[in-house]
């Protein structure tokens, strides 16, 4: 297995969701000045920044910045302090995929964990131990079963929902000739986007940024991974 990056360190002290009171106490880490935080459900503006005239700061942050992945609320905190463009860009990427996941919010549907050769739950909580420190929290199923419309190009393996947190493998890969190892890959790359969010610049987003990239190229075997990633697509054909 190859050398932890520090990224991957950092991981993980990743906690999916924070209280409020554990939310304003990190804002309020380090800081030299009194960071006031007040979480709202406004579903316009997902951050409000005001200078108070004792110098205090009042930080105006949409609840969903409770599951805001560390690497964003440290950016955030950042701006705060030394207001670089660079920090502010990551906060504001962040706070522009809330609005638009609000709209696809729904009541959560049952999923199916258990399916004809693996069970998802088991292979989640080993992921989740072996490459989490066991501080994700998401929830996993099976996707629905849809008739083969011709021969495939391609596959969606896997989806992450950040608003439901929910991680959807496609059923193709609950199949005797589909290996464990590469269904327990797809499922840590789709827990990945619960910690690294997607990247918009230049009104284009980017579900895989560099950091998710650098990450991803650290799970053991990864190479094989990428091969049987084809492979398989050419057996589902």
């Amino acid at each position: 297995m190859p050398n932890r990056t520090q990224l991957e360190l950092d991981l993980t002290l990743f906690n999916p969701e924070l209280t409020p009171e554990e939310l304003s106490a990190f804002m309020n880490e380090g800081m030299p000045r009194t960071v006031d935080v007040t979480l709202t459900r406004n579903r316009v503006t997902m951050i409000t920044i005001e200078v108070e005239p004792t110098g205090a700061i009042k930080l105006r942050l949409h609840e969903h910045f409770k599951a805001a992945p560390l690497t964003v609320l440290r950016a955030l905190r950042r701006y705060l302090k030394g207001r670089r463009r660079a920090d502010w860009k990551i906060a504001s990427d962040y706070a522009q995929s809330i609005t638009p996941a609000l709209r696809k919010q729904k009541r959560a549907k049952r999923l199916k964990m258990q399916g004809e050769v693996y069970n998802l739950r088991e292979i989640r909580d080993l992921v989740n131990k072996e490459f989490f420190n066991d501080h994700l929290s998401v929830r996993i199923g099976w996707g629905r079963q849809t008739p083969a419309t011709g021969k495939r190009r391609s596959i969606r393996y896997g989806s992450y929902d950040c608003v439901e947190k929910t991680v959807t493998i496609h059923p193709a890969l609950d199949a005797h000739n589909i290996p464990f190892e590469f269904v327990k890959y797809i499922v840590f790359h789709e827990m990945l986007h619960a910690v690294i969010p997607p990247v918009t610049e230049d009104g284009q987003t980017r579900f895989h940024p560099p950091a998710f990239k650098q990450v991803e190229r650290t799970y053991p075997d990864y190479r094989r991974m990428v091969k049987l990633s084809k492979s398989i697509l050419q057996e589902l054909h």
